[in-house]
């Protein structure tokens, strides 16, 4: 399922399997309303891992939806009405995502990328190959695509340009994320890695430590640190590269798509669809760089040498 915080970070958009949208307030963690949308869930296209193509603008107000027919509608999610139809071409939008101003949208439809501008209804194709994945900068001034040549490549939007071309990729980064200052690029892959890049150099780094696939990553407000999502939880000190704090899901409970609200205060978790809570969101508090470096520190003064007995 979709989840979306609102810009504010006060509010949380939650797709239901019914074609509803329930609209949560984190502060009070109570279902604030339910939205009711005429989608047919069984026409709307589903990604590589089975959930259905759906994405909400960053403040809540436009719910898109990608099609097996190639098309792309946009809903208002205040009255539950549809408002714009756009074909992409032949094949199933496989990925949708707006632009954190809300004018773009990027869509993939039969493995090739198409930007949207839904204020003036022009589209346009930025690359003449495959795309699996894509990101845009808070500025909305970059687009970062997982292109077919195995590279990850950065654009101008502004004067449709090549930036630079990230190497070190692995097969089937996801996702892409920007930090909030786009000096950053992270994505993780199947090989139980973070990788991060320099996006002025190119210079790539990595964060190992999760047992399974990373599949979830985001940036903390204060720019020091990301978390990412395995079949764990963990939190990384990016200054010095090491893991801060790893979160264990209990009850067998897997954890799903990891979403963080723009002030960094809140994480939102979907549980897998095959764990026996699947539907469940936990909403986590995430705790600032600051409690969590004291907690370490006050932990490893803890520690006493175990003599060891011969």
């Amino acid at each position: 399922m979709p989840l979306q915080f609102s810009s504010d970070g006060t509010g949380l958009l939650a797709a239901n399997a019914d074609a509803t949208l329930s609209w949560w307030d984190v502060r009070s963690r109570l279902k604030d309303r339910r939205i009711n949308l005429g989608l047919k869930m069984n026409e709307v296209s589903v990604d590589v891992n089975g959930h259905n193509v759906l994405a909400s603008s960053p403040e809540s107000k436009t719910l898109a939806a990608g099609r097996t027919n190639g098309t792309v509608e946009l809903w208002d999610l205040k009255t539950g009405r549809l408002t714009t139809t756009k074909s992409l071409g032949d094949g199933a939008v496989t990925w949708l995502r707006f632009s954190p101003s809300n004018k773009l949208l990027g869509a993939i439809c039969a493995n090739m990328l198409t930007i949207w501008d839904v204020v003036t209804g022009q589209h346009w194709v930025p690359i003449d190959q495959g795309a699996s994945e894509l990101a845009f900068s808070p500025d909305d001034k970059i687009l970062a695509v997982d292109a077919s040549d195995a590279a990850i490549r950065l654009w101008d939007l502004a004067n449709s340009r090549e930036l630079l071309a990230l190497k070190g990729r692995t097969f089937a980064m996801k996702p892409l994320v920007f930090s909030l200052d786009a000096k950053l690029l992270a994505a993780g892959g199947v090989d139980n890695a973070v990788r991060l890049w320099d996006t002025s150099s190119g210079k790539p780094r990595v964060l190992r430590g999760h047992m399974a696939g990373v599949s979830s990553a985001a940036f903390l407000a204060d720019g020091k640190t990301l978390v990412s999502r395995s079949t764990d939880i963990r939190l990384w000190d990016l200054e010095k590269e090491q893991e801060l704090l790893s979160l264990k899901p209990a009850l067998s409970i897997g954890f799903g798509k990891l979403l963080m609200s723009a002030d960094g205060s809140a994480m939102a978790v979907e549980t897998q669809p095959d764990s026996g809570y699947a539907g469940d969101i936990l909403l986590l508090r995430a705790p600032p760089f600051e409690e969590i470096a004291a907690r370490d520190k006050a932990k490893a003064a803890a520690r006493v040498p175990i003599p060891i007995e011969n």
